[in-house]
């Protein structure tokens, strides 16, 4: 997990984890499966958990604090300027001022609360779905930092465990004892961030480059990975109907946690960090947010459904790749333009 001078190495395989969620969450709303679509974002919240930790804790490491302002600061570079184009453009083409959902969705959007909005999901929130998982991520970013800085690595590992054990049964809770909707447990934050925890333990665990024993169990390990994700998309999207609503979350997020720890030793040889997916995953962002768009032009077009698919996605793509490159990149380099204080060391 670190270099020979100490710092983090650089892990293209997660690239390749970034491509097959992206990946999962196109198919999954191009077949109209949501449970395909919700073990993509498993993944996602796994990776994210995990990679804002190893940061966090590295810079813990190397300067005694957190620079609360940096990580924002770097935050909202990374996120803000591809999703405000993202819900502008999508506002002005097909909100309505005049629809009260509409408005409330707006407003979920601005302030990344959409996840408890949850308006009705036809026209313009069809097309921002996505901003569920967002605002789960938002709100991750603004609360885990402030806790990790209260904490030790040791005591985080336990309360991070406490904490999953809470969110389980918090999801037993809402869903068997109180009734609430299954929005509420399919979108709110205290009922996701169980896979968020999971990846932020796993950083944790592996940061000095421990070997992830439970790992060895996966033998063929893309067999194993491949049939996990289809049981767990299999799960999550028959939660209303089979009574799984308790465990498909927590499912989902053990067969994520295990493809992000088969993928950490596998470093730059390996198939996860073939050029083509490490682009996907680059991307990945601007896919999520776009895809929505892509499939449904996709759809409107005269074509045979068999070809709905490819040409959708490729419109998906190129608008991906016109936020990727002309809005993403672009304001990256803003990251370090703010001048922030010499490293102290601990």
């Amino acid at each position: 997990m670190r270099d020979a001078d100490g710092r983090l190495s650089r892990l293209p395989a997660l690239d390749g984890v970034r491509a097959i969620a992206i990946l999962l969450v196109v198919a999954g709303h191009f077949i109209g499966f949501g449970g395909l679509g919700v073990a993509g974002v498993t993944v996602f919240f796994v990776l994210s958990g995990f990679l804002i930790t190893r940061l966090l804790v590295a810079e813990m490491e190397g300067t005694g604090h957190l620079r609360f302002g940096r990580f924002y600061w770097r935050r909202a570079c990374r996120i803000l300027p591809a999703y405000m184009v993202w819900v502008g453009a999508t506002w002005l083409i097909l909100g309505n001022a005049a629809l009260l959902d509409d408005r409330r969705a707006l407003v979920g959007l601005l302030t990344y609360t959409y996840n408890y909005v949850t308006p009705t999901p036809w026209g313009f929130n069809s097309i921002i779905h996505p901003a569920w998982s967002l605002s789960v991520e938002e709100q991750f970013y603004f609360l885990w930092p402030l806790a990790l800085s209260l904490l030790t690595v040791a005591r985080a590992r336990k309360a991070l465990v406490l904490f999953l054990g809470a969110v389980v049964v918090w999801r037993a809770i809402a869903a068997f004892g109180l009734h609430l909707p299954q929005t509420y447990l399919d979108w709110a934050f205290e009922t996701n961030a169980c896979s968020l925890a999971a990846g932020c333990w796993l950083a944790l665990y592996t940061i000095e480059g421990q070997p992830a024993w439970w790992t060895r169990f996966a033998r063929p390990p893309a067999v194993t990975i491949t049939l996990g994700l289809i049981l767990s998309a299999l799960c999550l999207g028959m939660q209303p109907m089979a009574g799984t609503a308790l465990w498909a979350v927590p499912l989902a997020t053990v067969v994520a946690f295990c493809f992000v720890s088969l993928a950490l030793p596998l470093g730059r040889h390996a198939t996860l960090a073939h050029p083509v997916l490490r682009w996907i995953g680059a991307v990945s962002y601007s896919l999520y947010l776009w895809h929505l768009w892509g499939l449904g032009l996709g759809e409107s077009l005269p074509v045979p459904r068999w070809l709905q698919l490819p040409v959708g996605l490729a419109i998906a793509l190129f608008l991906a790749s016109a936020s990727y490159y002309l809005i993403e990149r672009p304001v990256l380099s803003w990251r370090d333009a703010v001048p922030t204080p010499a490293p102290v060391p601990a």
